[in-house]
């Protein structure tokens, strides 16, 4: 199975990438811009597997399902 592709930040463009926390969390932002919202480092919500962190990172505001 091949793994989701990243969407880039929503708020500043850039590439995104995923970060395993702990060995069981995961969260997903972009590590170029510290004073973007969707910077890795904010209060990003982590999740129990890279799949979902990457499948909520990817939803977007008014796109089909």
């Amino acid at each position: 199975m091949t793994e989701p592709k990243l969407k880039p930040c929503p708020f500043c463009g850039k590439e995104a990438k995923t970060m395993n926390l702990t060995g069981d969390l995961f969260i997903v932002g972009c590590d170029d811009n510290p004073n973007c919202p969707g910077h890795i480092g904010k209060c990003a919500p982590a999740y129990y597997t890279e799949e979902l962190a990457i499948k909520y990172w990817n939803r977007r505001d008014g796109e089909q399902k």
